[in-house]
């Protein structure tokens, strides 16, 4: 039963579960959506019981829809016994743990899906830095003001000289400050010129990673 709770899916734990009641149980084993109310493992009551035997396993959890496991066995009348429904309840209990953690890991996956797609479409350049300075991450924007990807370099190596040291001194305020601004001058590549505004903003965190923001203001 513990491969159950190293599924990261849905349909991989309940798969899983169904692939355990079988081996452990010794019957058939069917998913189905609950059609009854509750939540615990239960012997079910045939109109003809005769060489037929079944039980239920629930498998409820906070997503949808809910689900049970519907365990048959062409045995005898009294096949599922204690021993069986002590098995079955082990079954659900990690199926209802790792369908939660499933679930949780969906929407974070899905957050931080949104959260990449609203970093690639910002109008302005977005870099994320370390606390020594060191380019994590960049959009797209960015590297088309740049005219190269500065991931893996200095941020400050991109700044004329006269403005390396304010840059330093604003990432050393940012744990006084909210925020840090200035308007300076970026000498590029191919002899362009691009005036921007640079903001800097700490992420919450304990790494000490710095969000910076280029906007373009040469026409202004």
């Amino acid at each position: 039963t513990q491969t159950i709770a190293a599924k990261r899916s849905v349909g991989e734990v309940v798969e899983t579960a169904r692939q355990a009641a079988e081996a452990l149980l010794r019957c058939r084993a069917v998913r189905l959506p609950i059609h009854q109310p509750g939540s615990e493992v239960c012997k079910v009551q045939q109109p003809d019981s005769r060489g037929y035997s079944a039980l239920t396993i629930p498998l409820p959890w906070t997503g949808q829809p809910e689900l049970e496991l519907h365990c048959t066995s062409n045995g005898l009348e009294g096949f599922f016994g204690d021993e069986e429904l002590r098995l079955a309840q082990l079954i659900q209990g990690q199926a209802k743990v790792a369908l939660t953690n499933a679930h949780l890991l969906a929407e974070v996956q899905e957050q931080e899906s949104q959260l990449e797609q609203l970093f690639s479409s910002v109008p302005a350049g977005i870099a994320v830095i370390d606390g020594g300075g060191i380019v994590l991450k960049t959009n797209p924007r960015l590297v088309k003001m740049l005219g190269r990807d500065p991931k893996g370099s200095q941020l400050v190596e991109v700044l004329e000289a006269d403005d390396r040291p304010w840059f330093a001194e604003a990432l050393g305020r940012l744990g006084q400050a909210s925020a840090q601004q200035r308007e300076l001058r970026l000498e590029l590549p191919e002899g362009r010129l691009l005036w921007g505004e640079l903001s800097l903003q700490r992420l919450p965190g304990p790494e000490g990673r710095t969000i910076v923001a280029l906007s373009d203001v040469s026409q202004r």
